[in-house]
């Protein structure tokens, strides 16, 4: 989460940080131990017509809540994420006159986003592309990912997982949820595979089961919890297109194969993937008529190639800015 990221790194610099978010969403349990509040609001687009009546009353009643709670914790400024569940926040910082920052890390902002937009003192983008969305006040910082543990040698992280160093890795992963279908595409993958092909996977499957022949090495987690030591060992990537898991993919300069979620808000994994894919090192393939043939043709041509490695320059340079921005009122 581009937000937590970004709050952990405003927490080393002093600031305390507090979560305000949708007890319907997801933060529930991403942040239950941080300082969480929860609003009663639900999300409003491709809603039905029932819960459209519903809407002027949960976002009043959340409007009230936020209100509250940005005089009551002494809020000095807002930085949202984006979503939904940030509407009442910005709405009362806007009436209580406390700044509001923009950190929209998907190539197209969603309407939340776009109305936050109107109030924000800076925006901060994760792709250049996003920035035509937005008026001048938009900056491209690039996306804000966690630190990452990259200072181990391939051959200490492939140990880490049990692996063997002789061989390529595919790493897979579609997420901290998973992703059904990449599951079962690896798994058909892995099945047309040669015997004699010289490779190896790690696997985050997430809540979903999967049965993985045993023709080669395969290390199957639910989650990995150090993804830093998993890029480092892994050869190429096999991976959805959040814009997280885009961004972090960048930095590390891994071939990868990016199968964008197909029903995400506006294609906006498509459009992350494309807006860093590179001819030879980073492919996008959509979801819909995608056979485990394809996707061996394609591993084939980019495994082992390597770009440049990169810089996270992102979060240290936002929270520096919200700091400077929020102390100078």
């Amino acid at each position: 989460m581009p937000g937590l990221t970004i709050a952990d790194e405003l927490n080393k610099m002093g600031i305390k940080t507090v979560f305000i978010g949708s007890r319907y969403g997801m933060e529930r349990n991403i942040l239950k131990e941080r300082e969480l509040y929860l609003l009663p609001i639900k999300g409003f687009v491709k809603v039905g017509v029932k819960r459209q009546i519903f809407i002027p009353f949960q976002l009043m009643f959340s409007i009230f809540i936020s209100l509250h709670l940005l005089r009551k914790l002494g809020i000095r400024c807002v930085i949202s994420t984006g979503g939904y569940a940030s509407i009442p926040s910005v709405i009362s910082a806007k009436l209580l006159s406390i700044p509001i920052f923009l950190l929209e890390v998907n190539a197209v902002p969603g309407a939340a986003a776009k109305f936050t937009s109107i109030f924000a003192s800076e925006i901060y983008v994760g792709f250049p592309t996003t920035r035509k969305f937005f008026t001048g006040k938009s900056i491209y910082t690039g996306v804000p990912v966690r630190n990452l543990r990259t200072n181990i040698s391939r051959k200490e992280a492939l140990r880490h997982f049990g692996l063997y160093s002789n061989r390529k890795t595919v790493l897979v992963f579609g997420g901290s949820g998973g992703a059904k279908k990449i599951l079962e595409l690896t798994r058909s993958l892995i099945e047309i595979l040669p015997e004699n092909e010289n490779i190896q996977f790690i696997i985050q499957k997430g809540k979903h089961r999967i049965d993985i022949p045993k023709k080669f090495p395969v290390r199957v987690k639910d989650y990995i919890e150090e993804m830093g030591i998993a890029y480092r060992a892994a050869d190429v990537i096999i991976s959805r297109a959040g814009a997280s898991s885009v961004g972090e993919i960048y930095l590390t300069g891994k071939p990868a194969v990016f199968i964008p979620y197909p029903y995400a808000y506006k294609d906006h994994q498509y459009l992350n993937a494309e807006s860093v894919a590179k001819k030879g090192m980073r492919t996008v393939l959509r979801e819909d008529g995608l056979t485990s043939e394809i996707l061996y043709k394609q591993l084939r041509s980019i495994i082992g190639k390597e770009d440049e490695k990169r810089i996270n320059t992102a979060t240290k340079f936002i929270a520096k800015r919200v700091k400077e921005l929020c102390l100078a009122r």
